[in-house]
């Protein structure tokens, strides 16, 4: 199918579906722009809509459609975190992008709320979809994956190569402990603190110096690329621009995509709704776990023109729960793609 057809098709469903449902289109597909065109159905009864986003960037990217394609709708956007700041009653219709992030407390506001909901994104995993469906009804009404977008050309294909990883001694001591210590609290049930070992188990792993150093000497080898990480003190360490919270100089972003960067170190707040043009090579030093989230860090490298194949590069620590993430992160991925380094 063609881009016209996909966005036409995504557009049909929404409006068939009585504009609620989830509703799953490949990034790059035009989400955007087919859900404005099915609002513009609605035009003749002069309804307020409530637009959901996960991260500003992702708001900036809504708003440049809004002007690209002259939409005068009544529409109003609220970044997820300041959810509870909303009157749900000066709304009509809900559209929660990147609806495979939903927080409980979301799902607790949207239940309250009593409106139609239409549930987008470009990707979505089958806990996020159980998710959806047990918590808010809303059930798959359209589903155009990233391999039907990659078949018909709307995105560059991908290959995805695995950098073993490893350990020093003195960490594989300290990860012992740690693991050790998470097993036994939750085998005594008290969450709090199994949590709290896990989360000093995970930031060892993310600032493993093996990791770190095969990083490095990858994004060394890349005239351009873009790195993905889970720390801000690790994204400081592995390029000189960075573009996460603490973050001084907030136009990387927009530098980057001009050119005027080169490589760049994102943290969250880029897995989503950002396009960057021309981008062959990712280096992925954390993955999370979540499939959605795998997906989306892939695909800001598949706009490439013609037969170019993006290619990503994927670190994770053999012998801990780095392999557990990394092979749950990449269940949707055919296993032709991957190389293990």
């Amino acid at each position: 199918m063609t881009r016209e057809e996909i966005q036409k098709n995504f557009t049909d469903s929404i409006i068939d579906n009585k504009f609620s449902g989830v509703f799953v289109s490949s990034p790059r597909s035009g989400k955007s722009k087919a859900v404005l065109d099915a609002l513009k159905a609605l035009s003749h009864l002069n309804l307020r809509y409530l637009v959901i986003v996960p991260f500003k960037p992702v708001l900036k990217s809504w708003i440049e459609e809004l002007a690209k394609w002259k939409f005068t709708g009544n529409i109003h956007f609220v970044i997820r975190t300041s959810l509870k700041t909303i009157d749900f009653t000066q709304f009509d219709l809900i559209i929660k992008d990147e609806c495979h992030l939903l927080a409980d407390s979301e799902i607790k506001l949207l239940k309250s709320a009593k409106k139609p909901i239409v549930a987008i994104t470009g990707s979505l995993g089958k806990e996020a979809e159980n998710k959806l469906l047990y918590n808010l009804g809303l059930k798959v009404k359209c589903n155009y994956s990233v391999e039907n977008a990659i078949e018909d050309g709307v995105i560059s294909n991908y290959v995805i190569n695995l950098h073993r990883c490893v350990l020093m001694p003195s960490e594989r001591i300290e990860y012992n402990k740690l693991t050790q210590n998470h097993d036994y609290f939750k085998s005594v049930g008290n969450f709090n603190v199994q949590m709290k070992y896990a989360g000093q188990r995970a930031r060892l792993i993310y600032s493993s110096v093996d990791k770190i150093s095969k990083a490095k000497a990858i994004i060394a080898s890349k005239k351009r690329v873009l790195v993905f990480t889970a720390l801000t003190d690790v994204a400081n360490e592995l390029t000189k621009k960075t573009y996460h919270s603490k973050t001084k100089d907030k136009d990387n972003l927009q530098k980057f995509k001009d050119g005027e960067i080169n490589k760049l170190t994102a943290v969250s707040q880029i897995d989503m709704g950002v396009t960057v043009k021309k981008l062959k090579h990712i280096v992925i030093h954390q993955l999370a776990s979540k499939e959605e989230r795998a997906v989306q860090r892939i695909l800001r490298a598949m706009n490439l023109e013609g037969s170019r194949v993006a290619e990503i590069d994927i670190l994770y620590v053999t012998n801990s729960v780095d392999t557990i993430w990394v092979d749950k992160a990449l269940a949707w991925c055919p296993k032709e793609k991957i190389n293990i380094k």
